[in-house]
């Protein structure tokens, strides 16, 4: 009925005798009617030729399930029960840590001071030359 009403007030504005014109997607063109048997559903386009181009394009539909309100308590608690599973399978998946400072040394017969780890500046610190005093 829109459509009609925007139709005829085109006519009367352009103030022209052309007629009127549906074009729809498949690009062919048919004569407008003054039915009712248009489907509002699909998007229109109506060309008054040379002088205005008017269309419809209506909303996509949307489906009620994701219009409602999502339950953000559930949702918690959904999200806290997965994320305790995945920490679980995620430390079975993980290797083992390495051996220890002390099984390193029975295995290399070595001291345990090779096998602590140490800052990068402490080791550039201990190769490097002294600091300058400043006057």
């Amino acid at each position: 009925m829109l459509l009609l009403q925007l139709r005829r007030s085109l006519c009367k504005v352009v103030s022209f005798n052309k007629p009127l014109f549906n074009l729809y997607s498949s690009a062919k063109t048919t004569p407008a009617s003054d039915k009712d048997d248009i489907d509002f559903r699909k998007p229109h386009t109506a060309v008054l030729f040379g002088d205005t181009v008017v269309c419809w394009h209506p909303d996509p539909e949307f489906p009620y399930e994701h219009s409602r309100p999502i339950d953000l308590k559930a949702l918690k608690k959904a999200e806290g029960v997965v994320f305790s599973s995945q920490i679980l399978e995620s430390d079975k998946l993980r290797p083992k840590k390495g051996p220890s400072n002390s099984e390193l040394r029975e295995i290399f017969y070595t001291v345990p001071q090779q096998f602590v780890l140490r800052p990068r500046e402490d080791r550039l610190y201990g190769v490097s030359a002294p600091i300058p005093k400043r006057k």
